[in-house]
């Protein structure tokens, strides 16, 4: 099972709460970041993308690196972590995007690039920049990116693509240099939905989720997720995602936490909830669920206690059949990572 990291590409990252440490996404930090999670045995690094933040108090998510470029500079200072920037599909057609992929997999070298393909489906940021296609794209999302996502495979596989679909029509367009053969980039998605998780099991190799940590419900996940998998024939692993604290004992973690709660940031909790409400197609749904709780403010379960309990809780993850790989988010990348790095991972290994 591999081990990656959330990357911290947005400011304030996944606690909504004015206690948490807070911070805007720089080069430095992302150096650090890759370069410290590569030392400790992290295998990949996925950076999100976002356009437009949710504002409030702590700014949640308004400063923001763009994935692609921040992951062509670390592909040119790491080694061996695997970088995979995010795509959004709304923002740039399919033989730019293609080109990009092709272009930061040569910096980075052979087997040490992926993508996540982010569909879009906060409304309020496409309709900021005038890209939101209608509502009706809620419903037609998928069919869009099947489209998109052959496009881009065509041109990598040979260079050229006539494709002609109802989004895309493509004419004699080329690639070059393309993978042919040789291509081994993986690809993420995080669609949720029923239709989310058909595409992925088309399309992607991994399938990214907010993670369980009840073993019943997480077996539950990765059950859709094979179940997809083998409907498309196809075999799709699973990256549930966590946030990570890790301290001495267990009671100092809840300490911790629980300042983060006493102090969360109400009406950004309030506006990411609204912005997930609107998304009829489903994937937004357990956003939604999580954020509508009184006194939820982070975006993900938590894996939390002494160094030994979270070993322990990361293994008995990777025990589920399917899961792939973990990814972690920390409130502190620096001071966390090192945490995690110098005191986890040796129980792990």
């Amino acid at each position: 099972m591999k081990l990656g990291v959330f990357a911290p590409t947005l400011s304030t990252g996944w606690v909504i709460s004015t206690a948490s440490p807070q911070y805007r996404p720089s080069w430095f930090l992302m150096q650090e970041t890759a370069l410290k999670a590569e030392h400790y045995g992290f295998e990949f690094l996925l950076a999100p993308n976002k356009y437009k933040g949710m504002g409030g108090e702590t700014r949640f998510w308004d400063y923001a690196l763009d994935s692609f470029t921040t992951m062509a500079g670390l592909a040119a200072v790491t080694r061996k972590i695997q970088l995979i920037p995010s795509i959004s599909l709304l923002s740039v057609p399919p033989v730019y995007a293609a080109k990009q992929v092709v272009t930061v997999a040569n910096m980075a070298g052979p087997g040490r690039f992926g993508v996540n393909i982010i569909t879009g489906w906060e409304k309020p940021e496409w309709e900021s920049m005038g890209l939101w296609p209608g509502d009706e794209y809620f419903e037609y999302r998928y069919d869009y990116a099947a489209e998109y996502m052959t496009v881009m495979k065509e041109l990598w596989a040979t260079g050229q693509s006539d494709f002609k679909g109802k989004f895309f029509q493509m004419n004699d367009a080329k690639l070059e240099p393309h993978f042919g053969d040789e291509m081994d980039v993986a690809v993420v998605c995080a669609g949720q939905s029923d239709k989310g998780m058909v595409f992925t099991s088309q399309f992607a190799d991994y399938q990214f989720m907010g993670g369980k940590l009840d073993r019943a419900e997480l077996v539950g996940q990765i059950a859709r997720v094979r179940t997809a998998g083998e409907q498309a024939g196809r075999t799709t692993e699973a990256y549930p995602l966590y946030q990570c604290v890790v301290r001495d004992s267990l009671e100092e973690c809840e300490d911790v936490i629980g300042n983060w709660r006493e102090n969360q940031d109400y009406p950004t909790v309030a506006t990411m909830t609204g912005h997930a409400s609107m998304d009829s197609s489903g994937d937004a749904n357990s956003l939604h669920a999580t954020l509508s709780k009184s006194d939820n403010f982070m975006l993900w379960e938590v894996i939390k206690g002494d160094p030994k309990s979270v070993a322990e809780q990361i293994r008995a993850i990777s025990e589920v059949e399917g899961v792939g790989g973990v990814m972690f988010t920390f409130q502190d990348y620096q001071t966390d990572l090192d945490r995690f790095g110098t005191q986890v991972m040796p129980l792990l290994k």
